[in-house]
């Protein structure tokens, strides 16, 4: 586990983004995301193996933004109530910071962060629950299942 300030948050969340074989789960209240990291995700969207999963405070997004998650099939968007935190996850790591993927990210606030890797089984799989209660609390019917994480473990 490490801390991390604002350049190391944008670097390592991109890194997590590229380096996705399974799923990635990006937590932000606020999606407003910057031509450069919509880029970045384009082009991992491509990778039709990779499960994204975008959670998000309800109407606190752009229907441009929705729109353009609906446009890949492998990418689901759940809306939340009183959603605060952030996050980015994948199969082997995650970032927790107080940085939101919003238009300006890494620009013009100092942010703090956590980087840890999914070796660090409690921290992460603490991690995979909370979101799961999260996504619960949405009531929607995307079913989070563990068999992403089961896979990589017995790979």
């Amino acid at each position: 586990m490490r801390i991390l300030e604002t350049k190391e948050i944008v670097d390592e969340i991109e890194k997590l983004i590229d380096s996705a074989d399974l799923f990635l789960i990006i937590v932000s209240p606020y999606l407003k995301i910057n031509t450069k990291l919509k880029q970045k995700f384009e082009l991992n969207f491509r990778k039709t193996s990779i499960k994204f999963l975008f959670i998000y405070q309800k109407d606190s997004i752009d229907e441009d933004e929705i729109l353009w998650m609906q446009g890949y099939h492998n990418v689901t968007h759940i809306p939340s109530d009183h959603l605060n935190a952030n996050c980015v996850i994948n199969e082997k790591a995650a970032v927790m910071s107080s940085m939101e993927l919003s238009e300006n990210w890494g620009l013009n606030n100092i942010d703090l962060g956590v980087y840890f890797w999914s070796d660090e089984e409690p921290v992460y799989r603490s991690l995979l629950n909370s979101l799961k209660r999260i996504i619960w609390s949405t009531k929607t019917d995307f079913n989070f299942s563990w068999k992403y994480l089961m896979k990589r473990k017995n790979s």
